[in-house]
């Protein structure tokens, strides 16, 4: 058989607050106790990197600490972890700056292509008055 109680609203609310403070405490808790006693802990490493030649790029880096419970996780799990992550957290940088990180890198190839013509033609104008001058020289001595 059930029982149907009635609360007045003072009551409900003072159980409510009382409830939600002790979700509050409870998550607080858990988060203190996993921090503790976690099984396995993740750092994650992101960097963007600039190689030789101004080409930005993503490397991921990832590594799987253990807890301090008995429970340990084997080599290739860890291994396995890790790459699941480096692939993953690769995947999303991309997706998120992907677009951004190419257009750095089409900027920087124009402005080297822009560099190398630069000075070609600087070449190319002191080779011309280098010949001018030569053919005035020669024009002078016949």
């Amino acid at each position: 058989m059930k029982e149907i109680v009635q609360l007045t609203r003072e009551e409900y609310e003072s159980l409510a607050e009382k409830a939600g403070h002790n979700e509050k405490e409870i998550l607080r808790q858990a988060r203190k106790l996993y921090e503790e006693n976690g099984i396995c802990g993740i750092i994650l490493d992101i960097e963007c990197e600039c190689d030789v030649s101004d080409r930005y790029s993503f490397k991921v880096s990832s590594y799987v600490r253990e807890g301090k419970t008995g429970y340990s996780i084997s080599y290739e799990d860890r291994r396995r972890l890790q790459e699941f992550v480096d692939s993953h957290a690769t995947e999303m940088m991309t997706r998120k700056f992907g677009r951004q990180i190419e257009d750095i890198n089409h900027w920087n190839t124009l402005a080297r292509r822009m560099e190398l013509v630069r000075w070609k033609f600087i070449g190319l104008t002191v080779f011309g008055w280098l010949a001018a001058l030569a053919l005035a020289v020669i024009t002078l001595i016949r």
